[in-house]
């Protein structure tokens, strides 16, 4: 699978999956910071600790997804910051590109 990160706060790491129409949330609308965009295949990293942290806004990159699992060792702040309703656990992520 194929995604791109759309946005990253303290809360909500924010993947739009862009090679398949039937993962994740359609129609979230973007409003942190004023950003007023809308997407479509829009998912909210449950293993957001997980992720490497050069990982940034922009970035695409390949990986599987599998159910939220429950985390002892992975904190964020409490912020509420609109998220899509979908959410998944992002494993064997790479940035190289898909052959």
């Amino acid at each position: 699978m194929q995604g791109k990160v759309i946005r990253i706060t303290c809360a909500t790491t924010v993947v739009q999956v862009i090679n398949r129409n039937d993962i994740g949330t359609d129609g979230w609308k973007d409003g942190h910071q004023g950003a007023n965009q809308t997407y479509d295949n829009v998912f909210s990293v449950s293993n957001k600790c997980s992720l490497p942290a050069d990982l940034k806004v922009g970035d695409e990159f390949s990986f599987k997804i599998d159910k939220p699992k429950p985390s002892a060792d992975c904190i964020v702040c409490m912020m509420y910051d609109a998220p899509p309703d979908a959410k998944y656990n992002v494993e064997n992520l790479s940035k190289e590109p898909c052959k």
